[in-house]
Parts: C-alpha cells; sequence; structure tokens
C-alpha cells in the first residue's frame, strides 16, 4: 500500500530524445533514479537551500568561554592551595625588639609570648600587641613579619614621663606626656628605675587637687621646653606657695628661683600704660612666658655657672626684664643676654 502512494507522487517525465541511435535505454521515460518526490521540488522552486549547522563552529560554540572560566577558577584556587601550603611550612626563626629605652628587652619578650614552634604566618600578631600593652610604661606596641629570614619585629613606643608628685603614702606617681598617670612601683623589667624617676616633683599639692597637678604638670612641660630646651635639666621641683605663686628648685643646687604666677601682670605706671596705648604698644606674651625666656638665656651663658661655683640665696624671676640673684658676696653686676624689650639684668649680692 504504501508503495502504491510513493508511486502516486512520482511523476512521468518525458525527454526529448538525445540518445545515440542504437542506444539501449527505454525512450519517453524518465529513469527510476530520476524520480523525485513533489515536495522537494516546490521547496527548491522557492529558493530553500538547506543551511549549515552553525552550531558545529567551535569559534561560535557557546561551551568554550565557560570551559575556559572553570580552567581559569580551578588554577586560581590549586596555585592558592599550594601557597598556604608553603606558608604553614615556614617556621619562626627570630623576634627582634625596637624602640625600648626603659623596658628590658628581656621584659617584652617575656610580655609577648610567642610560640616558636608555631607557623610563621600561624602567629596572631594582634594577640601579641595586646599583651605587650598590658605593661604600664607601653604607649603602644606594632608587630610585623620580614622574611628572609622569617622573623617577626616588635615595635615598642614608651610612655614618657615629664613630672611626678607623691600620694599620702609617699608613694611616687608619674605623669606622662598626655598627662596621664601611672605608678612606677608597679612597673617590671626596667633597665634602669631611677632614670625614669628623674624628672621634676611637683610640691606643694595633694594627689586629690587634680586640677593643680595637670596645670603644673603643662608649667614644667613648658619651662623645659622654651628656649630649644635650656632648662631642661635645671628644674629639680615646680612647688606651688600658699599664695598661689611658683618656685623652681633646681637640680643640682637646690637654689629656689621665683617665677610668680601665669596670671601676674607686669606693673607699670599709668604714664607708661598711656604712652603704650599711643604709640600702639600691645604685648603680645604673658609676664610669665617672658620671664621665662629670659630666664632660660641667662641660664645658659652664667647663670647656671654662677649657681655651681659660687651658690646664691635665691633668683628672683618676678620683675619684668629683670633677673636678680641675692646671694653672699660683693656687688657685681652681670651681662645682658637679654632681648630688646628687657630692661636688663640687675645683681642685688648682700653679705
Amino acid at each position: 500500500m504504501r508503495n502504491n502512494k510513493e508511486s502516486a507522487l512520482q511523476i512521468h517525465i518525458h525527454k526529448k530524445n538525445t540518445d545515440p541511435e542504437g542506444s539501449d535505454e527505454s525512450r519517453g521515460y524518465s529513469p527510476l533514479h530520476e524520480a523525485r518526490v513533489l515536495n522537494e521540488f516546490s521547496e527548491m522552486d522557492q529558493g530553500h537551500l538547506p543551511e549549515p549547522d552553525e552550531a558545529d563552529g567551535w569559534r561560535s560554540s557557546r561551551r568554550i568561554p565557560f570551559m575556559l572560566f572553570c580552567i581559569a577558577v580551578v588554577l586560581f584556587l590549586g596555585i592558592t592551595y599550594v601557597a598556604k601550603q608553603f606558608q604553614s611550612e615556614e617556621n619562626l626563626q627570630g623576634v627582634v625588639v625596637q624602640g625600648n629605652s626603659s623596658l628590658l628587652t628581656s621584659e617584652v619578650l617575656s610580655l609577648a609570648s610567642i610560640d616558636m614552634k608555631q607557623k610563621f604566618y600561624d602567629i596572631d600578631l594582634r594577640q601579641i600587641e595586646q599583651r605587650i600593652e598590658k605593661h604600664g610604661l607601653v604607649r603602644n606596641a606594632i608587630l610585623r613579619r620580614e622574611s628572609r629570614p622569617d622573623r617577626i619585629i616588635i615595635q615598642i613606643e614608651e610612655r614618657e614621663p615629664i613630672a611626678m608628685f607623691r600620694s599620702q603614702s609617699g608613694e611616687p606617681i608619674l605623669v606622662d606626656r598626655e598627662y596621664k598617670f601611672f605608678l612606677p612601683k608597679r612597673l617590671s623589667g626596667l633597665k634602669n628605675p631611677d632614670k625614669l624617676l628623674s624628672v621634676p616633683i611637683l610640691g606643694g599639692i595633694t594627689e586629690r587637687d587634680t586640677a593643680a597637678i595637670l596645670q603644673m604638670s603643662k608649667m614644667v612641660q613648658m619651662i623645659r621646653t622654651i628656649n630649644g630646651g635650656a632648662l631642661r635639666d635645671a628644674v629639680g621641683e615646680l612647688r606651688r606657695t600658699s599664695t598661689g605663686a611658683y618656685v623652681i628648685y633646681t637640680a643640682a643646687t637646690l637654689t629656689p628661683i621665683f617665677i610668680g604666677s601665669p596670671q601676674d601682670e607686669p606693673f607699670r605706671t599709668s604714664l607708661e600704660v598711656e604712652a603704650d596705648r599711643n604709640r600702639g604698644i600691645e604685648r603680645k606674651e604673658s609676664l610669665f612666658v617672658s620671664q621665662i625666656t629670659l630666664l632660660a638665656k641667662l641660664w645658659l651663658q652664667t647663670l647656671k655657672d654662677e649657681l655651681w661655683h659660687n651658690g646664691a640665696l635665691y633668683v628672683d624671676a618676678r620683675f619684668d626684664g629683670d633677673i636678680i640673684i641675692k646671694k653672699r658676696g660683693a656687688y657685681a653686676p652681670h651681662p645682658v643676654p637679654t632681648p630688646d624689650s628687657a630692661k636688663g639684668i640687675a645683681a642685688n649680692l648682700t653679705h
């Protein structure tokens, strides 16, 4: 039945007999192998030719980018794994401590408590920093790794004391540059404990008078840094008197130097005030600062040697532009190492 249907779809094409005479091929009918299905003729007539299969081209395939991405991910993960395995096998070869001027290196290493058997990149640096910073003299600790050789660098920043006062029990309490208090008695592992306490003492106050302690600490810092630090080693004690004025006791000879108060104003007559007002002269710095500056200049030139060799009862720096030395001996004027605004230096020497 099927053969009959297919035969029905075939057509017979009468070909013009052009074969040479004597050919055995049947005439008037198309050979069976040239028969075509009717649908094929209609498709060819409409110009529908079979198109090439673009999915077979490797350049246009969507699988190629995805495969390349997968390969890249696998390579990255492999390299990362190998690097971590390499790092985990490295051992710590040493520890270096830097910046510790008052603390012993052994004390820093004891605080750090680094396990030398632990792998180099497995050591938690932040935990070590926190352990070191528990020491009262350590302001800051910074750790970093260095390779070739694999070692850890510990950078220490110590607190610098600028003044000291005593509690009611007599225990010393230090004040650092940030005006924070700490107890040196509780500090351990110091290279030279005496050097830590070699700072000016704040006297005439109690440990409860916090405002006075802070004010005097700032005064000490100003006195020791003015004029390039000329008076840095001169101040042994800064004492507040019952009147609210301040006295410096020199570190070497314990000679009192009266410096007055930061609130002091220079004495001037009404005529001097009026004259300065007419000339438009205005004082740029306080009497206290100008007198400390004058004292620092004189200290470097004559006063330090004068007190060391000849001694003095006291030095008075409260008068505007004058430094007065009271001592036993003959009267002798001093040179005037003062700025232009200073009046001079008078030395009153009495027997």
